[in-house]
């Protein structure tokens, strides 16, 4: 558990200093991220209600899923800026918002 919260709050510290002008920033944020997909599993396959009850679990999926969401905008949004934005990808992107 203590490592989860230490990639929490890795990755929260650095999402909290993105902006429009360093959202590459945001996506170093990759390899913590699939870290903290392991201890998920880890955690789940190890599930003793005391570690971490199934509403937690639950929780720390639907965190990784939305920061996975949030990368992926970063994504299109810095190839955006760089100009590489194909018209699948503009469709692409219309369809989730």
């Amino acid at each position: 558990m203590a490592k989860i919260n230490t990639l929490h709050d890795k990755i929260d510290a650095v999402m909290s200093k993105v902006d429009k002008e360093n959202i590459g920033l945001l996506l170093t944020q990759q390899k913590n991220l699939k870290e903290l997909e392991k201890e998920c599993v880890i955690l789940s396959e190890l599930m003793q209600d005391d570690i971490m009850p199934p509403e937690m679990l639950q929780a720390e999926r639907e965190y990784i899923e939305n920061v996975k969401d949030i990368m992926h905008h970063a994504r299109l949004f810095k190839r955006g800026l760089r100009g590489n934005v194909t018209a699948e990808v503009l469709r692409n992107l219309e369809r989730k918002v």
